[in-house]
């Protein structure tokens, strides 16, 4: 399940002030600054991809405006999601 080596690597990372510090900046931008037009529900499942670089992107009943790293961040999480419950 977990590995017990990156217990260190985990320490450093929760232990890096200069990295809360850019985490929380980039946080106050992700939820104040409205940059662009955004699908709102991006997922794995609304990529459609076909031969020769073909791809579509479905449902974008859930678009609005708002910040720019809402869409990559939602479809970064579906990644996420889908690879950890492969693992199991």
């Amino acid at each position: 399940m977990f590995d017990i080596n990156l217990i260190n690597k985990v320490n450093d990372i929760y232990n890096d002030n200069n990295l809360k510090e850019k985490v929380a900046k980039l946080k106050c931008k992700f939820y104040n600054k409205k940059q662009s037009l955004l699908h709102g529900d991006l997922h794995t499942g609304s990529i459609m991809v076909k031969p020769f670089n073909n791809i579509k992107v479905i449902d974008s009943e859930f678009s609005f405006y708002g910040p720019i790293g809402f869409d990559i961040g939602s479809l970064f999480g579906n990644f996420l999601l889908n690879y950890c419950a492969h693992l199991s």
